[in-house]
């Protein structure tokens, strides 16, 4: 039996025919026999697509390299296990191009700047142009240069129909064109407008997500949008393409648009292999793969998609390998519905979600990886400047693992550089790893919402997120949280470096889910704030304080903050009828307060957070020794009494602040603080019992918006007497700003005396000249050069070099 089989495979491998086209030297007339040869190759993709419902599995479609071919690919005809039907290249030269990109010339004037241009679009809209190679978005109204960063501001709206801006002119009238509107944090929805009326723009929308007043919105779709250069806008009326050249001369350059809306689509057809091709210019999609399974793209390149580089649905066993994607607007891979059993390895995604207009409606675009689905692995990926979350997968038995990711969450935010999330499913996933990554640089997007605040986080894991592993992965740079652990539960949290992120670690639960924040352990990790405002750890509760006791399992980690290491970890939790209590603690505060982290570590490492060259002779808190009552201290939410006697020096300031209120503050006026000027602030305080409780101190704006003007910096109220000194380094001008002492808790009395604030020629500590960071992102070891000698955080010492294991890093400390 055995001789048989083998003699029919070997068989069948032998009937497998190979298939020649060329763009340049192809003929469609030709006969399948002579196509078989090199020398006389059909020409277009239109004979292959009449064709492909003859090819056999184990059959090759050739592409001659340094051809370009117009059009799409359809697959209709599925190949064999072990014998895919495949679309590869030969001769010399570089990868063969599939595009759907056209010429656009012959552009005629139709207003200053603006030159126009016949383009017959196929398939509305039209959502990739590019000038020499270079892809320009729609013309939009405000302009990104304008203030808020080009978004207008929703004053009111009604349902999900219409939107009012106080600031909107009746003229130019809108209607036609889209308003895209930033209906919450990671929702950029593309509308179009139905009709204009005064200060009302009427639309039609793009999702279910209502718009938010204090929001943002801009125009695009319009000819009134075009004023700088490379803006565009396609009147599908006219069929004609406007751009705006400005003062150069149109005809000098490339102009090209999309007119094909999916390269290659393939619906219900299996074991299809791609290898060595280039494809660009899609409208919409590179890749369609539609229940198709056992589908291979190795070795290709997909640059400018108007929407996925490569999208699909239901796909089972789909391989992406080696692969360039570059300037997607939408998602560079998106696969959702049941996509199991996907390896995406070793690809560079770079450029993608990259202008606010451009992408599709939905929660999930922006996005460097979308997938959803079980036993898949992502592995060995760079994937470089997102519009949103790098990578997004949902599912059991996933690996994302040794990915380089750098630079994120800048076109929305409340995302991540990995992320997942469980939406509140009554069934947990299982067995899901986060292992070995490197995520820099989260950078975060509030323009165009009523916040300044940005949210972009490195390892985020969503409601209901459990049963994960994340380890050996290093995250920094981003403006949330290095970790984000929200409502989620079963989550093991080890061996990670975390440096100098907002906020290295964060464990909250809140009113959004039913899921609670247990059973979590996180052991053996580094969390480094790189700056005196960056915390180590926070943790949030919508209960009450005992609540964080149940978070799980904390323990044997490294906490550091080598510029005032005095208070770096802070908890917020509900104390009824108060409200909201934020407390702010110290590692041994910690320790002692919840009775976690017991064997955890701070370096014994510190560095002064600023060095007085001349203090100034001038106090700007006069009579700050309280040695008379002091007028112009107001309180809020605090009784003030002036003693004369008792704790403190002679004279002092008796503060107590208000029961069943969650915060108060005293205000202390200290005249004119300038932008770029140094100031020193002394003075003693001391507390009314035994409890440590934190104050908040900075400097704050005399009138609305209350603007800092300085970072917040917190000390501890000791029940003794203590000394403090404080540098700030003022980052915006006030003539009449005030000096703020704030708390966060109720019936809390302390004394304060010996204020001074100085404006002082002082030198302030620079963390970069004393920390070094430094990672690997590649597959092997790496050495690296170091400029002398250098402790790490475990104390281990390094001289003039350091070698980094594949994907790991280290934070240095410089020595003397």
């Amino acid at each position: 039996m055995f001789l048989p089989v083998v003699f029919s495979c070997s068989a069948l491998m032998a009937s497998a025919a190979n298939y020649y086209f060329s763009s340049t030297t192809g003929d469609d007339l030709r006969t399948p026999a002579q196509a078989q040869h090199v020398n006389t190759p059909w020409k277009t993709l239109n004979k292959l697509n009449t064709f492909f419902s003859n090819l056999n599995g184990g059959d090759t479609i050739f592409l001659k390299k340094g051809d370009t071919f117009y059009g799409s690919m359809t697959i209709s005809k599925s190949g064999l296990p072990g014998q895919p039907i495949v679309i590869s290249s030969y001769g010399n030269g570089n990868m063969p191009v599939i595009s759907g990109l056209v010429p656009v010339s012959g552009w005629n004037k139709n207003k200053d700047g603006i030159y126009e241009s016949n383009l017959e679009i196929e398939d509305l809209p039209l959502n990739m142009v590019t000038l020499n190679n270079i892809e320009y978005a729609m013309g939009r109204y405000p302009n990104y240069q304008a203030g808020g960063k080009g978004w207008k501001t929703i004053a009111s709206h009604i349902a999900n129909n219409s939107i009012a801006d106080n600031s909107l002119a009746p003229n130019p009238d809108w209607t036609g064109g889209e308003a895209v509107i930033r209906k919450n944090h990671y929702v950029i929805d593309r509308n179009k407008i139905t009709a204009h009326a005064g200060n009302i723009l009427s639309y039609t929308s793009g999702t279910h997500y209502a718009p938010a007043n204090g929001f943002g919105y801009f125009i695009q779709n319009h000819l009134a949008t075009l004023d700088q250069f490379g803006e565009w806008y396609y009147d599908s009326s006219s069929k004609k393409l406007l751009v705006y050249f400005g003062s150069s001369v149109s005809n000098t350059f490339n102009v090209k648009a999309s007119n094909i809306n999916t390269l290659i689509t393939s619906r219900k057809h299996d074991y299809i292999s791609f290898n060595n091709l280039l494809l660009e210019g899609s409208n919409q999609k590179g890749f369609y793969l539609y229940y198709s399974n056992h589908i291979s793209i190795k070795n290709c390149s997909i640059i400018f998609s108007g929407g996925d580089a490569i999208d699909g649905f239901n796909t089972e066993s789909l391989s992406v390998e080696n692969c360039s994607i570059n300037y997607s607007n939408n998602n560079a891979l998106n696969l959702s519905g049941a996509c199991n059993n996907t390896s995406i390895l070793n690809n560079s995604i770079k450029n993608t979600g990259l202008f606010e207009g451009m992408a599709g409606n939905s929660s999930l675009t922006f996005s460097g990886i979308n997938i959803t689905g079980d036993h898949n692995i992502i592995k060995y990926n760079h994937i470089d400047s997102t519009g949103y979350t790098a990578i997004r997968f949902d599912g059991s038995y996933c690996e994302v693992l040794n990915n380089y990711i750098d630079n994120f969450c800048f076109i929305k935010d409340d995302g991540g550089g990995i992320l997942t999330n469980n939406n509140n499913a009554p069934v947990a996933r299982q067995d899901q790893k986060i292992t070995g990554n490197i995520i820099l640089h989260g950078i975060g997007a509030p323009g165009g919402t009523n916040s300044s605040v940005s949210m972009a986080n490195g390892i985020y894991l969503d409601d209901n997120s459990a049963n994960i592993e994340v380890a050996g992965n290093t995250v920094a740079y981003t403006t949330n949280a290095g970790l984000l652990l929200h409502n989620s539960h079963d989550i093991l949290v080890k061996n990670n470096t975390f440096y100098g992120n907002a906020t290295q670690m964060i464990l909250q639960k809140d009113a959004a889910s039913v899921a609670l924040v247990r059973d979590n352990i996180v052991v053996n990790n580094i969390f480094v704030s790189k700056d005196a405002t960056q915390f180590t750890a926070s943790f949030f509760t919508n209960s009450n304080a005992t609540d964080i006791d149940s978070f799980g399992r904390i323990d044997s980690n490294y906490y550091s903050r080598p510029i005032d290491d005095s208070v770096t970890i802070s908890t917020s939790y509900v104390d009824k009828p108060v409200g909201k209590i934020n407390k702010f603690y110290s590692l041994e505060e910690w320790k002692s307060g919840y009775n976690k982290d017991l064997s955890s570590k701070r370096p014994s490492f510190q560095l002064s957070a600023f060095k007085i060259n001349d203090l100034g002779k001038v106090n700007k808190v006069p009579n700050g020794n309280f040695d008379k009552n002091q007028p112009g201290i107001n309180g809020f939410r605090c009784k003030t009494a002036w003693k004369n006697s008792g704790v403190l020096d002679g004279g002092y300031l008796q503060v107590t602040s208000l029961p069943n209120f969650p915060d108060s503050y005293i205000t202390i006026p200290v005249g004119n603080i300038q932008a770029g000027k140094n100031y020193i602030l002394r003075f003693t305080l001391a507390g009314a019992g035994s409890n440590e409780k934190t104050i908040g101190i900075y400097l704050r704006a005399n009138g609305a918006p209350y603007t800092n003007l300085a970072q917040k910096v917190y000390r501890n109220i000791i029940g003794a007497r203590h000394n403090y000194e404080i540098g700030f380094s003022a980052v915006k001008d006030d003539p009449n700003a005030l000096l703020i002492f704030a708390l966060n808790e109720p019936n809390v009395t302390y004394s304060i005396d010996n204020i001074q604030l100085y404006e002082a020629n002082a030198t302030i500590t620079r963390p970069e000249d004393h920390l070094l960071f430094v990672y690997n992102p590649g597959n092997s070891p790496k050495k690296l050069s170091l400029k002398g000698s250098y402790k790490d955080i475990k104390n281990e010492a390094y001289l003039n070099s350091i070698v980094l294991a594949p994907y790991s890093s280290a934070i240095l400390m410089k020595q003397n």
